[in-house]
């Protein structure tokens, strides 16, 4: 019989942010069903965000190990404090160089959020206004 410490080094069981995402693909596709692009009006001005949300939290460690990786600047993991039935984990990026990053990155492999990620590049490479972007996203 061995110890679990025997083990550490059998990658099937180590730290999901140590084992994890290796390609903008495998993000992306993460994100098409457990993220968001965020808008929101701060004075006059679209502030943008990306967040990638999960009731794991070494999920998120693992996105945010993959984007820190990549220099993409993110917020701490955090929780919500909703009472919902199960609280869950979100990551944001909020910075906009890091969210036109992440955003054109994920771009191309996005089925389901691809539109608002297009939106978001859209306004950030000043292509189109803040009002033609959220009502683009309604």
């Amino acid at each position: 019989m061995t110890s679990l410490g025997a083990n550490k080094g059998d990658p099937s069981i180590r730290p999901a942010e140590e084992t994890g995402y290796e390609s903008w693909r495998q993000v992306a596709g993460y994100f098409d069903g457990d993220g968001n692009v965020g808008l929101e009006v701060v004075r006059r001005i679209l502030r943008l965000r990306i967040r990638f949300v999960d009731t794991w939290r070494p999920q998120m460690a693992s996105i945010k190990a993959f984007l820190d990786r990549h220099g993409v600047s993110t917020n701490s993991i955090g929780r919500d404090n909703k009472e919902v039935w199960q609280a869950a984990y979100r990551l944001d990026v909020s910075e906009t160089k890091s969210v036109l990053r992440v955003a054109k990155s994920m771009l191309k492999f996005c089925v389901k959020k691809r539109n608002d990620l297009q939106i978001a590049v859209d306004y950030l490479e000043d292509r189109i206004t803040g009002s033609q972007a959220i009502d683009f996203s309604t």
